[in-house]
């Protein structure tokens, strides 16, 4: 007896390649889509340090111009400087403060913003300095031209007086020529420390000098203080 054997069906093959590749497309496209983002991001990133540099640039700029504008307000202060101490004494600390401003490191737009500020204060400040400096120079010529004739004045009150000084000089040196003492009758005993008279110079301790000093009427009268020198033979004083 013959059984009927029915074929069994053939089970279907999984779809492994067809998942493959869908998977392997969504993986192609993923980075795509990530490239093109860090791509974009880059050309962003490049646009923003551009302009962060150019900006930069700008601001080096800004501050360079400042800086010479302000080294040449320095100049023109110093220019300004009179005979005037008060005037100058402000003059100073105008250039003290532009010192202060050159020292500060400009790094921002707010700096920038104070460097010009500072910049027109100062050169409103200057402005009123030039009309006070005007007005001062406008008195002293006023004060020139009412001093020449007390000047010409003074100059002749000098020149009367360095004649009368002159006059009493020689005057002065006359009378101090005529006030000059003589002596005469030069007495000089050489004497022992028994204050006795002694030649042997060996025993000699002092030196005893009697003189008269002779008449001279200009002299005032009273008492005098007479110098003895004593010299050796060779004229040298010992």
């Amino acid at each position: 007896m013959e059984e009927n054997i029915k074929p069994q069906p053939t089970p279907a093959p999984a779809p492994q390649k067809k998942s493959s590749t869908v998977w392997l497309i969504i993986l192609i496209v993923a980075l795509v889509a990530v490239s093109g983002y860090l791509f974009t991001r880059l050309n962003q990133q490049k646009k923003q340090n551009q302009q962060y540099l150019e900006v930069q640039q700008l601001l080096e700029d800004e501050k360079n111009s400042l800086t010479g504008e302000l080294k040449d307000l320095m100049e023109e202060y110093e220019s300004m400087k009179t005979t005037n101490d008060s005037m100058n004494q402000k003059l100073d600390m105008q250039q003290g403060k532009i010192k202060k401003l050159l020292a500060i490191n400009v790094s921002n737009l707010e700096k920038i913003k104070l460097y010009k500020k500072e910049l027109v204060t100062l050169r409103e400040i200057m402005k009123s300095y030039i009309v006070q400096i005007d007005s001062l120079n406008q008195r002293n010529q006023t004060l020139v031209s009412e001093n020449m004739d007390v000047k010409g004045k003074l100059d002749d009150a000098r020149k009367t007086n360095t004649e009368l000084t002159q006059q009493k000089d020689e005057l002065s040196k006359k009378v101090n020529q005529a006030s000059v003492l003589s002596a005469k009758n030069i007495l000089i005993t050489p004497q022992n420390k028994r204050n006795k008279e002694n030649i042997k110079v060996s025993r000699v301790v002092k030196i005893k000098v009697c003189f008269t000093v002779r008449e001279n009427s200009i002299v005032q009268p009273g008492p005098k203080t007479v110098y003895i020198r004593i010299a050796r033979p060779d004229d040298l004083d010992r």
